[in-house]
């Protein structure tokens, strides 16, 4: 795909699989540049359970092992951030890396990401209706996920193939943009023309070894302070913002207020290591489900090269290089 283009090198695969490691590799032994392509790692304030990498800052770019990084830190919680958008900044940051004879590297696990920038497509630019949203908002709390993708569906058919029917970010998002614009979604949405070369390189594991690495970052985010980052960031935010609907500021948003009724009841100090340990399985069961979706969607992908060693990517990023 995109024969005769500038060369990228995208770096795919399901969360805590070890693509922030390999990406940093890959860029330090080729002479490239990350741009980020994980969709809750564009926010501020949200560090710790985003498992963003700790970065040293300079005055005009962020680096992490002396390679340098793009697109993290776009926009505050309250802020949408829509595809389309991120699509335009991050051709704008491989543009740039290009300029500096450097080699672009497209390192995260947001499919929809990837799959704008690899097939170029044509995404709606249709700003955030807030007025819209919070009535679909209301709706799914009233119906329930499932009627709100029925209710998709019967706008477009179409949608089926490409919005999961559990992700209720998406199928706002997707309904927001039909019924702003009238139009299906996915007609919408055409492939252009290739702007890049593109090899793409997918990391995978065995599944009980990913969940284990999975539970094992579970721990190290809460000992990290994950409910305190929740906890500032539900004083300043509401908590039915998208930003905030990832995996674990949720689950640990319900800890908060069973603790908060417990307190007003009396004891807590027996029951809230319990809550709390139950509160980080059920983030641990939620992301090992998340981590199968993301393999169902790149599993699609037949242009992805899947490999398990570092050493399997740099010959495929070698070879691609020429």
């Amino acid at each position: 795909m995109g024969k005769g283009k500038p060369k990228i090198v995208v770096v795919a695969g399901p969360t805590a699989s070890g693509k922030t490691d390999l990406g940093v590799f890959l860029a330090k032994k080729f002479h490239g540049e990350v741009v980020n392509a994980d969709s809750r790692q564009i926010y501020r304030e949200m560090d710790i359970g985003t498992a963003k990498p700790v970065f040293s800052h300079q005055p005009s770019a962020i680096s992490l092992q002396g390679v340098r990084h793009h697109l993290f830190d776009l926009a505050r919680p309250d802020k949408i951030v829509t595809v389309a958008e991120w699509k335009r900044r991050a051709v704008g940051a491989i543009r740039q890396i290009l300029r500096r004879k450097k080699l672009p590297m497209v390192v995260g696990g947001t499919g929809l990401y990837v799959q704008a920038l690899v097939e170029n497509l044509n995404i709606p630019a249709v700003p955030p209706n807030p007025q819209l949203r919070a009535r679909l908002e209301k709706e799914l709390k009233k119906r329930g996920l499932i009627s709100l993708y029925q209710k998709l569906l019967k706008l477009d058919p179409q949608a089926i193939g490409l919005v999961q029917p559990n992700n209720p970010r998406r199928i706002i998002r997707a309904l927001e943009v039909c019924l702003t614009t009238r139009q299906p979604f996915t007609s919408q949405r055409r492939k252009g023309k290739p702007l890049f070369e593109v090899l793409e390189i997918g990391l995978t594991l065995p599944r009980n070894k990913l969940y284990r690495r999975i539970d094992q970052r579970v721990d190290q985010q809460m000992k990290q302070g994950w409910v305190e980052e929740t906890k500032k960031l539900l004083k300043k935010y509401r908590r039915a913002l998208p930003a905030m609907s990832g995996i674990g500021y949720g689950e640990i948003a319900e800890y908060l207020d069973i603790l908060s009724l417990i307190r007003a009841n009396g004891s807590i100090r027996e029951k809230q290591k319990i809550l709390l340990d139950e509160t980080a399985q059920k983030i641990e069961y939620h992301t090992h489900d998340y981590a199968r979706r993301q393999l169902a969607w790149f599993r699609r992908d037949k242009e992805i090269h899947w490999v398990k060693t570092k050493k399997q990517a740099a010959l495929l990023v070698k070879e691609f290089l020429g």
